[in-house]
């Protein structure tokens, strides 16, 4: 019987144990890190796709002093053949699961991105989760950008986008989160727009995000410069710590430079007595000051009061940009069809933002006095 039992055992143990015939060596794969897509200009095909690889340590070692990275290029009809053709061209195994960033130039960007979407969200071997960005001028442009510590394009672009995201000044969106925005009643999806130009430093040839690209469906309509983009990302937010910055001048010479520390967003949406439809916004902030000059003679709640003001001038300039565009970029529409979906049908039916009276009220509270205290404001102020 023990016999038995240890036969067993051990027919049990062989079928548990793992094996290396399924494994891949890393000399033997390309590891994509960053994919480009373009409007093709050639008779070769519909597309320009770019796929880009880190150098293995060999091939990097033999080519010291080039760029770290390599960039193929395919002239496919359709996305799908992109990665035969690569494939075609390599010795080496395409692995797409590590890709972090998909570019997409404007001009692409501007005749449609469905069939881009539909094929990275259906492919197996992609990420839900990849990053999409739309380049100002072609895909390539940022994908051969100055890489910096980063050593790879596609890396820099990706933690770029990550670190503009964490401070508040631009919204990031993967695939899926694309994908979701596509099914909504009225609301315009936005992607990170981004373009290749000197830095504020000097640097030649570095990507720098600068606003938001606006879609009608899967077309791309129109842009959110970087100021629009940070008042739109103060409209939507959900009570989270958010670093916009704002620089008031209530008169002749004097300069205030606010921080937001964190902003809470409300919507309240509904018709009023006479049946036009109303969308309001509470916004409340916490902030600090970073900077005062030649500010004497104001009291703290005066300083306050002149941010506040010029918040809400800020806030009425993109509320009147996005309505004579007719692009919903904070969801006013889906708000009302989840809140009043009966009521709100003839309204989405014929949807523009001109049908509705949107407001926004402003309230600061200065958390921080920062650079400002009582010692600072005596009565004859500085």
């Amino acid at each position: 019987m023990k016999r038995v039992l240890a036969c067993l055992a051990s027919a049990l143990a062989l079928f548990c144990m793992s094996g290396c015939w399924s494994s891949v060596e890393l000399n033997d794969i390309s590891i994509v890190l960053g994919i480009g897509i373009d409007a093709s200009d050639s008779n070769l095909g519909v597309y320009d796709v770019y796929y880009q690889f880190p150098k293995s340590k060999l091939l990097a070692e033999a080519s010291a002093g080039e760029e770290a990275y390599i960039t193929t290029i395919a002239h496919p009809r359709g996305i799908a053949e992109a990665l035969y053709e690569n494939s075609a061209m390599s010795t080496r195994q395409i692995l797409l699961k590590n890709n972090l960033v998909i570019v997409v130039g404007r001009g692409q960007a501007e005749k449609g991105i469905a069939e881009i979407i539909d094929y990275f969200l259906r492919s197996s071997q992609n990420r839900l989760n990849t990053s999409l960005i739309i380049s100002q001028t072609s895909a390539v442009d940022l994908l051969a950008s100055n890489a910096g510590i980063e050593a790879v394009p596609a890396i820099m672009l990706h933690k770029t986008l990550a670190a503009q995201e964490a401070g508040g000044l631009a919204s990031s969106a993967t695939l899926n989160e694309y994908a979701i925005a596509l099914v909504s009643q009225t609301k315009n999806p936005t992607l990170p727009l981004m373009a290749a130009g000197q830095s504020s430093s000097g640097v030649e040839n570095t990507a720098s995000f600068i606003g938001m690209a606006v879609f009608e469906g899967n077309k791309m309509v129109g842009i959110l410069d970087q100021n629009q983009t940070k008042i739109m990302q103060m409209l939507t937010a959900s009570p989270h710590r958010h670093r916009s910055h704002f620089i008031s001048r209530p008169a002749r010479g004097q300069e205030l430079e606010l921080s937001c520390d964190s902003i809470a967003s409300k919507l309240t949406v509904g018709f009023g007595s006479s049946g036009r439809p109303f969308a309001n916004y509470d916004i409340a902030i916490d902030c600090h000051f970073d900077r005062i000059s030649n500010a004497a003679g104001m009291s703290k709640a005066q300083l306050v009061e002149a941010c506040r003001i010029e918040i809400e001038k800020e806030v009425g300039s993109f509320i009147k940009h996005i309505t004579s565009e007719n692009i919903d970029v904070l969801g006013i529409g889906d708000e009302f069809y989840r809140k009043l979906p009966k009521r709100s049908k003839a309204l989405l039916d014929d949807f523009s933002l001109e049908h509705i009276d949107i407001a926004c009220s402003i309230s600061l509270k200065l958390i921080k006095d920062g650079a400002i205290n009582d010692a600072i404001f005596p009565k004859g102020g500085f």
